[in-house]
């Protein structure tokens, strides 16, 4: 086994660790107050965009792992592109929970200390940043070539469109007066920005995806060939100091 895949399969046991640990903590361990309402134990969880995405990834990681250990045996030749393609969807998708959790949702509690804490606590701890940060390094210097046009990379906002439309007929069926969505309803804080501000909500939402995608694919690619270039300078060396 090479190098490259011993660090690929070592992180995506990592991010399966880390995944299952989120998970359990999830509907064991409540955050504090501000997470009731919702209530994680009625599997109101399972709504968020995180968890949801860091379940995906959890199950791609486990289909990566499955084809280092059948490359290994010999039964394949290489990971299938469709599986690397779906990494860089999943993995798009839990790069913009963790990018929204550091720049957007300390907006929403208006920077109280309390809740940007629970934001990094307890299942958050893996599912805001452990997961999605091993999912970035791993996509970018351990997965194979991601064999797809740049206009593909479209594909990856497909998650986050059916997201925004499950998450806003949620949000906006629920509006109070005075504009109020209860929390358990309105997980983003869209209420607190002002729900005329949905349509401006929807396009950042897409086009950062679009963006964080197009930056992984983009990554994935130059490195890859990096690596191909330095290992094919190596040989040429050895070759010559025979």
């Amino acid at each position: 086994m090479k190098k490259k895949e011993i660090w690929n399969l070592s992180f995506n046991i990592a991010i399966v660790v880390f995944d299952i640990i989120g998970t359990v903590l999830l509907f064991t361990i409540p955050l504090n107050t501000w997470t009731t309402p919702p209530s994680f134990y009625d599997g109101w969880a399972l709504l968020f965009f995180t968890t949801q995405s860091n379940l995906m990834l959890m199950l791609s990681s486990i289909g990566i792992l499955i084809c280092i250990i059948l490359k290994w045996k010999k039964i394949i030749n290489k990971i299938p592109s469709w599986l690397i393609f779906a990494k860089l969807i999943i993995t798009t998708s839990t790069t913009l929970t963790m990018i929204a959790v550091l720049c957007y949702l300390p907006f929403t509690s208006f920077f109280k200390l309390s809740e940007i804490a629970a934001l990094y606590s307890y299942s958050n701890t893996f599912f805001h940043l452990l997961a999605p940060l091993f999912g970035i390094i791993t996509f970018l210097l351990f997965e194979d070539r991601c064999k797809i046009p740049w206009y593909k990379v479209i594909y990856c906002v497909i998650p986050t469109i059916v997201y925004l439309i499950m998450y806003l007929s949620i949000a906006l069926t629920h509006i109070e007066s005075g504009g109020i969505i209860q929390p358990k309803y309105d997980w983003y804080g869209l209420s607190q920005l002002g729900v005329s501000l949905a349509p401006l909500f929807v396009l950042l939402g897409i086009g950062f995806t679009f963006l964080f995608g197009w930056c992984l694919w983009l990554g994935n690619n130059k490195i890859y060939i990096r690596q191909l270039e330095n290992n094919k300078s190596t040989k040429v060396i050895s070759t010559k100091g025979l």
